[in-house]
């Protein structure tokens, strides 16, 4: 049983202030390379951690707090940025609410939870007197829900760490995740004089189901109120100046599992396209979503699909849609399993948006990692998840990507919850994001335990 060592009131006190910061990223000011919030965010880290006795400074794009002197490095990395709000909450997404032993607020488990909960171990062991044999950097990034350039900015500077941990993902220990491409499909399209696509736009970010999205229309023979009211219960419609506004709502999920959710894009899409052929009219953004996009999420349909042992199947996810005046593009988020080229990937998928008279513009691309259950390191990690916890470790395979892909293949994804246990967090990426109080609580003593154990 872990012992108590750190205080859950100045944890959770600490967790509510930093959530009523909107950590979104903006367009970067002089000394903010991502925007205010993500700056206040930074800087609420430096300050709290030199209140609690640590060297600290926000290098603009990373705050970077010390604790010990050896010479080799631990990196600690979390993130203090956040994706946009989105719809649908039940309490505000930046005032942090606490009900049911849950706290509530954009960030709440991605990733400020664990970043509070990990300086509060840290602090824990610098009150009782435990002085690290190693170096251990806790890096509070502002960019990881975008690309990562934050921390792969400070690697090129500072160097790989000796040993790396990141607390987003899961315990006991994620030691393989897929690769990532993030990028944009970019087409023209002639609108036809009897009905074009005026504006589509869906989505906040790559890596997000889109929960909602619109369209206006605009037709020479107007509307038939019959076939606006045919429309599935998901979308509304309203004609408005003579032309035809739709909504549509679906329920996000993290791009990574876009199963989980239910894209109001791809979903809108298909009543569009239905509203298209009945006129016997093709619209070449309609035609990529439906036939292409809709089908699967596995890339099947534009000749992608990959597999391996340690992964599974390639999965996709369309999180952003921006069509006006003609020109528009699709945020895609692919997952790529482990052991796949992801060059080979991308290759095949500039391919095939040339045969759609497209292009695509790859934006982010991340290989899979995987560091063998057999390494020194991951042993003496297992040995000491094991002593602080009282259960077995199990090495894991994740969907999702974190910090870790910037260790150098040194490092890991290792908490915040537990894997098999269920209701400790959730929504993340989606509306109510929540973290129980009680992950937080145990994320905070794994840490003080297993940092004591191994660096100290």
């Amino acid at each position: 049983m872990i012992q108590n060592h750190v205080s859950t009131p100045e944890m959770l006190s600490d967790l509510k202030r930093l959530i009523a910061i909107p950590s979104k990223y903006t367009a970067p000011e002089e000394g903010m390379s991502y925007g205010k919030g993500v700056h206040d965010a930074l800087e609420f880290f430096r300050c709290r951690a030199e209140t609690l006795g640590f060297v600290a400074r926000n290098l603009g794009y990373i705050t970077e707090i010390v604790y010990g002197e050896g010479q080799e490095t631990v990196y600690i990395a979390c993130h203090g940025d956040v994706v946009p709000e989105g719809d649908g909450w039940h309490s505000d997404p930046f005032r942090a609410e606490i009900r049911d032993g849950r706290v509530y607020g954009r960030g709440a488990i991605d990733n400020k939870g664990p970043a509070v909960a990990v300086l509060h171990a840290l602090a824990a062991l610098k009150r009782a007197g435990i002085q690290p044999k190693k170096q251990i950097r806790l890096l509070i990034g502002g960019d990881e829900e975008r690309g990562m350039q934050d921390l792969k900015t400070y690697v090129a500077e500072y160097g790989l760490p000796d040993y790396g941990l990141a607390p987003d993902s899961q315990f006991p220990i994620v030691n393989t995740e897929v690769g990532v491409l993030f990028g944009d499909l970019c087409l023209e399209c002639r609108e036809d004089s009897t009905l074009a696509l005026v504006r589509l736009e869906s989505g906040r970010a790559y890596n997000c189901v889109p929960d909602f999205a619109v369209a206006e229309l605009r037709s020479a023979v107007g509307w038939d109120p019959e076939e606006i009211s045919a429309f599935e219960p998901s979308v509304s419609a309203k004609v408005q100046g003579g032309r035809l506004l739709l909504e549509a709502v679906g329920r996000s999920a993290h791009g990574s599992v876009p199963w989980e959710g239910k894209s109001a894009l791809l979903l809108l899409a298909g009543v569009l396209k239905t509203i298209w052929d009945r006129r016997s009219i093709a619209h070449p953004l309609l035609e990529l979503l439906v036939r292409y996009l809709s089908p699967d999420c596995n890339g099947s349909a534009m000749g992608l699909y990959c597999e391996d042992a340690l992964c599974g199947p390639l999965s996709f996810n369309v999180g952003l849609c921006r069509y006006e005046a003609g020109r528009g593009s699709l945020g895609l988020d692919l997952r790529i399993p482990a052991t796949v080229n992801g060059e080979e990937v991308l290759r095949k998928l500039e391919t095939f948006a040339r045969t759609q008279g497209a292009e695509f513009r790859a934006g982010k691309l991340d290989p899979g990692t995987h560091i063998p259950a057999e390494t020194p390191f991951m042993q003496q990690l297992a040995a000491a998840y094991e002593k602080a916890c009282g259960k077995k470790a199990a090495f894991l395979t994740a969907r999702g990507v974190t910090y870790a892909k910037a260790f150098g293949g040194r490092g890991v994804a290792f908490g915040p919850a537990e894997s098999e246990e269920g209701e400790e967090c959730g929504n993340l990426h989606g509306p109510d994001e929540y973290v129980a109080i009680k992950t937080l609580e145990n994320l905070a003593q794994i840490y003080y335990t297993v940092l004591r154990d191994l660096f100290c």
